[in-house]
């Protein structure tokens, strides 16, 4: 039903390339062709365009496209403990995939033909950074890391007492790094100075202006889900 997401009526394929799980996501779709657990072929029709969805009328009808790595395999706990109701969309929920900055990847990969989304992730700038707190009984790294290993950067055997998480201004997860800093809880370790609230970019996750921030209700929450503390 497009009555159960701002989305509309969208599609999620997943994409097993050797950078891990990638999700390329089309919304406000007036109609869908396929099932769940198809495969589908290079140009092969998925969908059409349409106006499904929040805030979208026939003259405004496009199709929404992204390219993303899913934050958490646990989303539906994550959703029930914070927002309650029916998860309908299980792990492929929108709101549990990070979409990078899809345009600019395209032109650059037009640049350069052999370009990686590991390789692309490197030039894209940081917008803010959190340091969150690191469990001591646990020895793996964070589950996004095991599953998007091109995320870690410096030793993660190491046992420090904490892990610093760098973020694109959407909140597309760049790296992640053992920290010493010791924290109770998840902070902002850094940011981008900005002369506009941090609100207006960083989609209200990050509250403050300049060099002053703190991470948002929905901020914290967000950060529950990047690492599966929930």
């Amino acid at each position: 039903s497009s009555s159960r997401s701002n989305y509309g009526k969208y599609i999620v394929v997943e994409h097993p390339w050797s950078s891990g799980p990638i999700y390329s996501l089309y919304a406000h779709l007036s109609e869908t062709s396929v099932k769940a657990g198809q495969k589908v072929a290079l140009g092969e029709a998925i969908g059409k365009l349409g106006y499904t969805g929040a805030g979208i009328n026939r003259e405004r009808a496009h199709l929404h496209l992204e390219l993303d790595l899913m934050l958490s395999e646990r989303f539906t706990d994550w959703h029930k403990k914070h927002l309650g109701g029916t998860n309908y969309h299980g792990n492929h929920n929108g709101m549990n995939m990070a979409g990078l900055d899809i345009a600019a990847y395209f032109m650059a990969k037009h640049r350069n033909k052999s370009l990686t989304i590991p390789q692309f992730s490197k030039t894209v700038t940081v917008y803010y950074k959190v340091t969150v707190p690191r469990d001591q009984t646990q020895t793996e790294p964070l589950k996004i890391v095991t599953r998007y290993p091109w995320l870690a950067r410096g030793d993660h055997k190491a046992r420090t007492p904490s892990w610093e998480i760098s973020f694109s201004a959407s909140g597309f997860p760049l790296s992640v790094s053992p920290s010493n800093r010791c924290v109770s809880e998840p902070r902002i370790s850094s940011i981008r100075k900005c002369l506009s609230k941090h609100d207006y970019h960083t989609k209200g996750f990050v509250s403050g202006t300049g060099y002053r921030a703190t991470l948002s209700k929905t901020g914290k929450r967000f950060i529950e889900l990047v690492t599966g503390t929930f």
